[in-house]
């Protein structure tokens, strides 16, 4: 190969190149971030020469996963698939992707307009692409003094940052998950166990794990509650009270019958008096009898009983 032989291939690729980063049009994807079961855009923009969308004699999305034309001057290869988006006095025209899939990622895409043209891949990564989990469960209960939590998710994407919550407490954050790739996506879990604090009764635990623009929350059972001191006080002075009613109620069992013995034996006194009172008035009436009986002055009759007493 001779001199010029040489200096022309390298103007060949030196042109290619300056062709190539000179491009009129060039294209990104627009959505963010992605998420899978929805739709997404690419977006496909016009530089110098070209003004505005409607100096392209013809605006072209091709491309996917079969590498075939997608949408040719606003109209759909795939109807319910493909879609355009596109303003004549812009400097832009747009593809969008309906209920975006697995087959939809990871393929080229090109856009032209007229004999302009750029191709690149749709790549996933985790800072543009999210797939929500579908099936997921966990399990959050507190026993005694200790909190246990369990969970799954079978599908996401990218993996999720989660953290543990009792009430606005954090307990910790950014556990650390077990995860195992499937396919493009991942099936993560999580078992631990935490110890509760004085401060974490009747509140409601919580993992809540963040995705890139969502919140996926799992929530437990509200822990036990908390002791109530104002009633234990009460239940206190109520048993105390009690105590003190039970006492006066034995002590009042006690004096009723000391009371109606009383009664009874100064009744029984009266009785006694009463009779004895009538049987003395029965003697001195017969001996006042016997008196006159015999005629005795009163002083004899009272040295007699005396002398026979």
């Amino acid at each position: 190969m001779n001199f010029g032989s040489i200096a022309v291939c390298v103007l060949i690729v030196l042109n290619i190149q300056i062709d190539y980063t000179h491009s009129s049009v060039s294209w990104n994807m627009t959505s963010y971030p992605a998420i899978f079961g929805r739709d997404i855009m690419l977006t496909c923009y016009t530089f110098h020469p070209l003004q505005n969308s409607k100096d392209c004699p013809v605006r072209q999305w091709s491309g996917g996963s079969d590498g075939r034309g997608l949408m040719y001057n606003g109209f759909s290869a795939k109807e319910g698939k493909y879609e355009e988006k596109v303003n004549l006095l812009s400097r832009q025209f747009s593809l969008i992707i309906k209920n975006f899939s697995i087959i939809d990622i990871n393929v080229n895409y090109t856009c032209s307009c007229g004999f302009y043209a750029s191709t690149h891949t749709l790549n996933l990564d985790e800072k543009r692409f999210q797939y929500l989990p579908d099936a997921a469960n966990a399990s959050i209960a507190s026993y005694n003094d200790t909190l246990k939590i369990k969970m799954q998710i079978r599908k996401v994407y990218p993996l999720p940052n989660c953290s543990v919550y009792i009430g606005n407490r954090l307990v910790e954050n950014n556990v650390r998950l077990n995860s195992t790739k499937t396919g493009l996506f991942y099936r993560v879990s999580f078992v631990a166990k935490y110890k509760l604090r004085n401060e974490d009764c009747n509140k409601q635990p919580r993992l809540q794990c963040g995705l890139l623009k969502e919140q996926i929350t799992f929530e437990g059972n509200v822990t036990s509650r908390c002791p109530d001191f104002s009633t234990e006080r009460s239940v206190d002075e109520n048993t105390s009270h009690t105590v003190e009613r039970f006492n006066k109620k034995s002590s009042a069992n006690y004096e009723i019958p000391l009371v109606i013995a009383g009664c009874v034996l100064l009744v029984f006194l009266g009785i006694l008096v009463v009779r004895a009172r009538k049987h003395i008035k029965t003697i001195i009436g017969k001996m006042c009898k016997t008196s006159k009986e015999f005629g005795n002055p009163d002083h004899e009759t009272n040295v007699s009983l005396f002398h026979k007493i």
